[in-house]
């Protein structure tokens, strides 16, 4: 048999000398790459871009104006534990004074319970369309009312109800300063602060109302003069 003479591999004409042409598993990779680059930069351009802003949560002292805020809120907090703990107080002499029975002198501690059961059914709406600064002027204004109708000592049935605006606004601000102060960072705590002093009105409260009836001698309704102007 005769040798067949192999003749040379055609050089790309597209290379220059001395280099050798890439090869076909190079060239398909490079293909797909550019292919996926080009899917890549489509499917960027369609996708929104990602958000990065995180909400901002208040503390106690940031706004500054929280530094105010705060010890108001407190004080609510303080008028409310004043006002919830004179209902027991004043009952005996209730009844002195207008000459009724413990069963319907009673009635008075039902008169709240009306009042925050309406502001529980109110609160949303009072929120949306007032917001805070709505809720900070409505329950002093209920609580001042109140306390001016309730010194000028009306007919018992009168009291009863003039008991629910107070009540009213007992709910209007316990559950606005409440959800504030929970949303701000480090809630438990400053919850906590907010309930003590709600716990040191309704200790004074009744100490100071019975002090000015049995040692004073003043009548029971003197005590709603003092109520006034903490509010």
């Amino acid at each position: 048999m005769e040798p067949i003479q192999m003749s040379p591999l055609q050089q790309d004409v597209s290379t220059s000398p001395g280099k050798r042409a890439p090869s076909l598993a190079a060239r398909s990779l490079g293909s797909r790459s550019k292919t996926s680059d080009d899917n890549s930069d489509d499917r960027n351009e369609t996708l929104p871009s990602p958000t990065t802003a995180a909400e901002h949560i208040q503390t106690w002292k940031s706004p500054r104006i929280n530094m105010y805020r705060l010890p108001a809120s407190f004080w609510s907090f303080v008028v409310m534990g004043m006002n919830d703990a004179t209902y027991g107080a004043i009952i005996p002499y209730l009844e002195q004074y207008y000459d009724l029975s413990y069963l319907i002198v009673s009635l008075v501690f039902l008169s709240p319970f009306v009042g925050y059961n309406v502001a529980a059914l109110l609160n949303n709406v009072i929120h949306l369309k007032l917001g805070q600064r709505g809720v900070a002027f409505m329950g002093p204004i209920c609580h001042i009312i109140a306390y001016i109708v309730i010194a000028i000592h009306p007919p018992y049935p009168v009291l009863v109800v003039v008991f629910v605006l107070a009540g009213l606004g007992n709910g209007v601000e316990d559950s606005g300063w409440n959800a504030w102060v929970g949303a701000m960072a480090n809630a438990n705590e400053i919850l906590g602060f907010l309930h003590a002093f709600y716990g040191l009105g309704a200790t004074i409260a009744p100490l100071i109302a019975t002090t000015m009836i049995t040692k004073a001698h003043l009548p029971w309704y003197y005590w709603y003069y003092v109520m006034v102007c903490p509010d």
